[in-house]
């Protein structure tokens, strides 16, 4: 049957309005702007271990959120591998620099503490996967940020739970020689928190990153009646110390700060990990009922991943999402890229981590802690206490 000519007219009237409608869409696409973020980054070194999940976790969310159309501006990631080598991150970052990159998410303890004065000088907005407390000082580097309780406040934090828990335990430290593994102990916040609980360090253990073989170290914590240790590694070296902890009997209590805390060293010991504690800072993947996890479930399933997400991929995907939030306050505020992330204020990451805020007084993220154990192949909290940082 032929169409009536008010029928032709609605049809074609119909027609021009979903062409206007689509190319106001492509338009608003077309204007959107690439903002560049540098990642420097460790792919191939010591710490790789947990670089390359937390560097998926980075990359898959600056994905989403390209992908989505609400969105002033489009991420373009320019990634760097420095090896774990701070003169190859020094170089990188002027690079980096030299192409007019203004935000840089930076790794590894010694690289960061390099480059926050030239940040300073550049202007650069630093975002750290190294939480030394001098990172977060905006007197000392007002241009760096990162997302995590410091190492100090990981290592105070763990020290009340321990004082609760034995209020008379004798402590270990185990650390690296690393400007990373020092950094949690070697200060006074940390000299002056020992003090205050009345807890007493009876050893300070070295144990290299690489460590494959720690029963010779471990004794000496043995030696020394540690009743709890604390412990500053990545993923190799901890599995060293649980594997030589379980072949020696030993019964000091480990307590892991978050890089030496994930699911892969329990997978790696298996019964070794029974009963290890640690502060990873964010949310295990299998905690379904935080938003953030099931929307991180839902993202590596549509993208066909593994259905296991490791908790340094939870890591990175929560930082991605703290740096586009701090982008983002400075384009709607039409303001410095500094200002913006200091205007960050009591952010949700959706359960993911504790919320999220900065400030022009201090540049960490996170202000309270939840402390988790591994039992049973299970990692889950130790209890439902919240730590909070002085």
């Amino acid at each position: 049957m032929a169409l009536t000519y008010l029928e032709r007219s609605l049809s074609y009237i119909k027609s021009i309005v979903i062409l206007i409608c689509c190319l106001i869409s492509f338009n608003g696409f077309a204007q959107k702007k690439s903002f560049k973020i540098g990642v420097l980054i460790d792919y191939s070194g010591k710490t790789r271990d947990v670089a390359r999940p937390y560097l998926r976790g980075l990359k898959d969310y600056f994905t989403k959120f390209n992908n989505e159309q609400s969105h002033p501006f489009l991420v373009e990631l320019v990634i760097k591998d420095t090896k774990y080598n701070p003169l190859l991150a020094v170089k990188y970052y002027k690079e980096l620099r030299d192409k007019k990159v203004k935000v840089i998410h930076a790794w590894g303890t010694a690289s960061c503490l390099k480059i926050m004065n030239l940040a300073k000088k550049d202007k650069i907005i630093v975002f750290t996967a190294s939480y030394d407390e001098i990172l977060s000082s905006p007197k000392k580097s007002p241009y760096t940020f990162f997302m995590g309780a410091s190492y100090t406040d990981q290592a105070i934090m763990a020290l009340k739970y321990i004082k609760k828990e034995n209020p008379n335990a004798k402590v270990a430290l185990i650390y690296n020689s690393t400007s990373f593994g020092k950094s949690p102990f070697f200060n006074k916040r940390f000299n002056t928190a020992i003090k205050k609980l009345k807890l007493n360090v009876v050893i300070k253990q070295v144990i290299a990153l690489n460590s494959f073989d720690s029963i010779k170290e471990m004794k000496k914590i043995e030696a020394a009646k540690a009743d709890y240790a604390i412990i500053q590694e990545t993923t190799k070296a901890t599995v060293s110390i649980l594997s030589a902890a379980k072949k020696i009997g030993l019964k000091t209590k480990l307590i892991g700060l978050n890089w030496a805390f994930n699911e892969n060293i329990m997978r790696l010991v298996q019964d070794a990990s029974d009963g290890y504690m640690g502060i990873p800072l964010f949310a295990h993947g299998s905690e379904v009922q935080s938003k953030g996890i099931r929307e991180i479930r839902e993202h590596i399933i549509l993208n066909k991943r593994a259905s296991v997400i490791p908790s340094k991929f939870v890591a990175g995907w929560a930082t991605a999402m703290v740096i586009v939030k701090g982008v983002s306050l400075s384009i709607e505020k039409n303001t410095s890229l500094l200002n913006g992330f200091e205007s960050i204020n009591n952010f949700s990451t959706d359960g993911i981590s504790t919320p999220v805020s900065f400030s022009p007084k201090d540049h960490s993220g996170l202000k309270s802690i939840k402390i988790y154990v591994m039992k049973d192949m299970k990692i889950k909290t130790v209890n439902n206490e919240i730590y909070k940082v002085d």
